[in-house]
């Protein structure tokens, strides 16, 4: 009920500009305010809650009037079927509500506060260790064996054509273990897997800086959220030295910093702070409100309007462009067995080259050559719904969500219940899942692929193990 109020208060915020004409900065504000709030105490094991604070953003940031909106724009039909979307997720998460299983915070709060397993400390350790040898193999594929530039806007052009060597491959495959070492800095670790964890968030930073792209650095501070918010909500000291937070807060605080930057390349270098005075996303209005603001913070807020915005107007545009209602039915039957599953068809095409012969895949880059371009383009992110159209259909999408709904419960319902190892890391992959929905599969990521092959390893491994106790008790009493 209070994520169902805060939605509502989001909407009202932005229906109200609109009839009161509110000034754009301050119905933001007002949005942001909402958000904070409502997940101010809120349980960050619950799903619901991130699926809210992503697109409550997202409709946030561009309905606020702070982004300018193209007049053309028809977003009625697109943003109804988002709506939609968000509803029936919430209605298979409520169906799979048990009443008989009760959240047990005592139970959580003492298993996150010991130390794993001494396998699970050496899995820490070799897992995390993999991961920064992974971010090396990445790093000499990109700037030795390729040679490409050091300016992230003249590497990411360079990077659109380019076939990756079995170094590069491989080191996307070890970083899967960086999201299990990079937790087991705050949660089960000891002083080893402490220090090992501070360099899984750094092989997560150098790998997306070798991509000159942001995605290692947004999930490094997605875990870094996820962990601090358990441990305020549950009451669990985070027994960290003091060195490693200052290590791991100068981290962060470079990685906002390294995504300035490389906006700043990616737009011509311009100088401190005119990342926001430049940009043609923001309304005049709102860039007046920022002008007393410092130049950093500027380019903070221009960034994060860029990242967290034009993928709705995208989305929108694309869905009108081409002609969504009218191509595609309420259900579609994909042409290749693999082809809704985008993630996995990018692994099996690196594994096996000739899969593409097989099924004669599209050479993509002349396909969208031949779009149409729109307002904003076709390098942006469109949102997972507007791919979910295309591959099953409206009906068939809304089935789907409403089992992710469902399962994301169960999953929040066991944690609660019997929390392990393998359904705290299941948590924490569909919580950030969930976030990245507003942009792009998050499976996609050959590192986050794997991280779910090693986190299933470990529940296989959980559950032999359960058994073998189970059965030796049943032996232990029986020859009693």
């Amino acid at each position: 009920m209070k994520i169902f109020t805060s939605y509502l208060m989001i909407a009202s915020c932005l229906f109200a500009r609109e009839v009161f004409e509110i000034n754009a900065t301050i119905t933001w504000l007002l949005c942001i305010s909402v958000i904070i709030y409502s997940v101010r105490k809120s349980n960050p094991f619950n799903p619901t809650l991130w699926l809210f604070v992503a697109w409550g953003v997202l409709f946030s940031n561009f309905f606020s009037g702070v982004m300018y909106v193209p007049s053309h724009l028809q977003y009625s039909e697109p943003v109804i079927y988002i709506v939609l979307c968000i509803v029936i997720f919430h209605i298979g998460y409520n169906e799979a509500k048990d009443k008989n299983i009760k959240f047990n915070k005592y139970q959580v709060n003492l298993f996150l506060s010991k130390k794993s397993d001494n396998r699970f400390q050496y899995l820490y350790t070799v897992l995390g260790l993999l991961s920064l040898i992974g971010a090396l193999f990445i790093c000499l594929d990109i700037f030795f064996l390729q040679g490409l530039s050091i300016n992230g806007g003249e590497r990411r052009g360079q990077l659109q054509d380019l076939q990756f060597s079995a170094f590069a491959t491989s080191g996307m495959i070890f970083l899967g273990g960086a999201y299990l070492s990079a937790l087991s800095l705050f949660f089960g670790g000891n002083k080893r897997n402490q220090v090992i964890g501070i360099l899984s968030f750094i092989s997560l930073a150098l790998s997306s800086m070798a991509l000159a792209g942001k995605q290692g650095v947004l999930i490094a501070i997605l875990i870094c959220i996820y962990a601090i918010s358990i441990s305020k909500f549950f009451k669990i000291p985070i027994k960290v030295p003091f060195f490693t937070k200052l290590l791991l807060s100068g981290t962060l605080l470079f990685f906002i910093y390294y995504i300035i930057l490389l906006s700043s390349e990616r737009h011509g270098n311009v100088t401190s702070g005119q990342l926001l005075d430049e940009s043609l996303i923001l309304n005049s209005s709102f860039k007046n409100d920022m002008s007393i603001l410092p130049n950093f913070v500027k380019n903070t807020f221009a960034e994060f309007f860029g990242y967290y915005g034009e993928q709705l107007g995208t989305f929108i545009e694309r869905w009108e462009i081409d002609n969504y209602v009218s191509k595609y039915s309420i259900i579609e039957i994909p042409p290749r067995i693999l082809g809704p599953f985008t993630w996995l068809e990018r692994q099996l095409i690196k594994i096996f080259p000739g899969y593409v012969d097989l099924y004669q895949l599209k050479d993509w880059v002349k396909t969208i050559q031949k779009q149409k371009n729109g307002y904003y383009g076709l390098a942006n992110w469109q949102t997972t719904v507007l791919k979910g159209v295309k591959d099953f259909g409206f009906l068939g999408q809304l089935i789907i969500i409403f089992f992710h709904g469902y399962i994301s419960r169960k999953l929040y319902q066991r944690i609660g219940s019997q929390i392990s190892l393998s359904t705290l890391h299941m948590s924490m992959f569909n919580n950030i899942f969930i976030v990245y929905t507003i942009m792009m599969n998050f499976l996609g990521e050959t590192s986050a692929f794997f991280y779910v092959i090693i986190i299933l390893l470990i529940y296989r491994f959980e559950k032999r193990s359960f058994l073998n106790e189970k059965r030796n008790a049943t032996l232990k009493i029986v020859y009693m």
